[in-house]
């Protein structure tokens, strides 16, 4: 999920409406949040959210396109790949689990899986 000042964006679907999120995007500071659950078979709940400070940069029209030409992020959240080309519309990236801004925290599901007894000591 990504929130702009208290809105939340969802996935544009298509190039004009990912244009208009990078538009929004560009030059401001917005909040991405991914969370994750896991319910044991004894109906234990575990749920984590990661949260990450994006900074992204002043773009001109002319950049935008580029990178919608290049990436086609019209199935992400915020109009953007991180793990691609993405990557070059940020200035600065605050969090503490990087995959979650792919999609999955895997530092989180891995902690998770640990606490609910999954693993043990010699297995991590």
């Amino acid at each position: 999920m990504i929130s702009l000042d208290g809105q939340r964006l969802r996935t544009p679907g298509g190039r004009s409406a990912a244009k208009v999120q990078l538009q929004r995007l560009q030059g401001r500071c917005h909040d991405l949040i991914c969370s994750v659950a896991l319910t044991t078979p004894d109906g234990e709940n575990y749920i984590e959210s990661v949260a990450f400070e994006m900074h992204m940069r002043s773009l001109s029209e002319a950049a935008i396109e580029q990178y919608l030409e290049a990436d086609e992020p019209y199935d992400c959240v915020g109009a953007y790949k991180i793990e691609s080309a993405g990557i070059r519309l940020f200035r600065a990236l605050r969090g503490d689990d990087y995959t979650a801004i792919i999609g999955l925290p895997l530092t989180r599901v891995w902690n998770i899986l640990e606490t609910a007894g999954y693993f043990t000591d010699a297995e991590s």
